[in-house]
């Protein structure tokens, strides 16, 4: 399976992943994602309408999954 990282209204790119049926892969942190501006990336999420993160690392997809970054209101 194919996993793919969505910005979701951040900058930046993430490469996929590709994991194999039954296999786990662990998800990128946001490592090369930029936040929009007064928002910090929580996680992922598996909708671009996701308002917390709600898929755990390590992840075993079931199928090729578009992850979408969640971003939160930044904590100072």
């Amino acid at each position: 399976y194919t996993i793919t990282y969505n910005a979701n209204g951040g900058t930046g790119e993430i490469a996929s992943a590709t994991v194999e049926a039954g296999e786990s892969v662990n998800l990128s942190d946001g490592t090369g994602l930029t936040a929009p501006e007064g928002k910090e990336f929580a996680g992922w999420g598996l909708e671009a309408t996701a308002t917390e993160a709600e898929v755990t690392s390590p992840y075993t997809p079931t199928a090729n999954t578009t992850l979408y970054a969640v971003w939160v209101d930044e904590t100072t």
